[in-house]
């Protein structure tokens, strides 16, 4: 797949959601992660379209992402996301900051669930992501480029030092909560395993804070696209070797859930730090 035809996928998208967005013109993008279905409150009064309405866009086959694009005056909130795992080409995860993109949006706020590998850290925690590793074995930029998108080699330092929406969440967090954000590094895998405990202390031993299934390449593709961009991340769960029990599903939903409510108020603080500036 190159971006011929992924840009035409994006194209028959846009198109097909037109007519029902056209009277709003939100400035951010928000991509939810695991398990936060009350956070997309945020993005009420406007329109909701579940993603089987979005023609060639892909489909949330995850039971915890809604699957459904809400657009109001401020924001373009995707409630699910697309992960490698569950068999999408790497330009096909991509598609919601493609879609955001062509709606005209240049803020991007991405969000995820993730395992702890910082003793500093604990379940429920707020992260800001302020650098990652990328050992997922994909990059959504191989093959053919289109000039017209970005450069052939584009650097990825930019995306977390020249961030105002980096600058927005560090002190709205501390405006909100009375303290400073914890700050990390975020190593993306394939998955759907679970990370065994010797590749923990491998990650660990190459500077990374939290490790999860996605995000990465997103970042790469809005770096690619200029967005400006902030990543968020939740703490679910200590990482294998951190936590002596067997890490579940059932406990990464419920930790996200207890995360939800505070996710909202930075989310929504961060949005309307935005639509002052």
């Amino acid at each position: 797949m190159n971006f011929k035809e992924i840009n035409q996928r994006v194209d028959k998208a846009y198109n097909s959601i037109q007519d029902n967005i056209s009277k709003f013109k939100p400035k951010v993008a928000v991509i939810l992660g695991t398990r936060f279905s009350n956070v997309d409150a945020i993005c009420d009064n406007g329109v909701e379209i579940p993603y089987t309405q979005i023609e060639r866009f892909p489909i949330s086959t995850e039971e915890s992402h809604k699957g459904i694009l809400k657009v109001n005056k401020d924001i373009a909130l995707f409630s699910g996301r697309f992960h490698y795992y569950e068999g999408y080409h790497p330009k096909e995860i991509i598609m919601p900051i493609l879609l955001a993109k062509k709606i005209g949006i240049k803020d991007l706020i991405i969000t995820n669930a993730s395992g702890g590998i910082n003793s500093q850290f604990a379940t429920t925690d707020l992260i800001l992501i302020n650098d990652h590793i990328n050992l997922m074995g994909i990059n959504p930029l191989i093959g053919e480029h289109d000039n017209k998108l970005g450069p052939r080699f584009p650097e990825l330092n930019s995306i977390y030092n020249n961030s105002s929406l980096i600058e927005f969440t560090r002190n709205v967090y501390k405006d909100i909560f009375g303290k400073q954000m914890k700050e990390g590094v975020y190593i993306a895998v394939a998955g759907p395993s679970f990370e065994s405990a010797a590749e923990i202390k491998f990650f660990k031993t190459i500077g990374a804070d939290l490790v999860g299934m996605s995000t990465v390449p997103e970042i790469i593709m809005a770096s690619y696209l200029e967005m400006d961009t902030v990543a968020i991340s939740y703490v679910t769960n200590m990482a294998s070797g951190i936590q002596e029990n067997s890490i579940t599903l059932e406990e990464i939903q419920i930790n996200a859930e207890k995360s939800s409510k505070d996710l909202a108020k930075l989310l929504k603080g961060i949005i309307d730090r935005i639509e002052l500036n």
